[in-house]
């Protein structure tokens, strides 16, 4: 997995963007749009990536978390920072969050 992480580091090298490498993600920034990636390696991450839809930016496809797979995502991390983007998914959602995943 760290391999995987280094080769996209490699990637957002010559695009001169930078990053940071925090543990089993890659935090980074374009155009002031916070982004983190990881390396889909458990069963709920690999699921989260299948459940996940295509979005392109920057010219570059990515595959975007479901905000139900991204509650699970940050309380599994369990940060200060991710609590505070939990709650702030829940306000974002209300109502429109798959209750039952959850």
């Amino acid at each position: 997995m760290r391999q995987a992480l280094l080769l996209m580091a490699r990637f957002f090298d010559e695009l001169q963007v930078p990053y940071c490498l925090v543990g089993d993600v890659m935090r980074l920034a374009i155009q002031g749009v916070a982004i983190e990636l990881l390396v889909a390696r458990r069963q709920y991450e690999l699921e989260a990536l299948a459940r996940a839809r295509r979005e392109e930016f920057q010219g570059i496809s990515l595959a975007v978390a479901a905000p139900e797979d991204l509650i699970i995502l940050k309380l599994s991390a369990g940060g200060p920072q991710d609590l505070y983007d939990v709650a702030g998914i829940l306000q974002v959602q209300a109502g429109r969050l798959e209750e039952d995943y959850l």
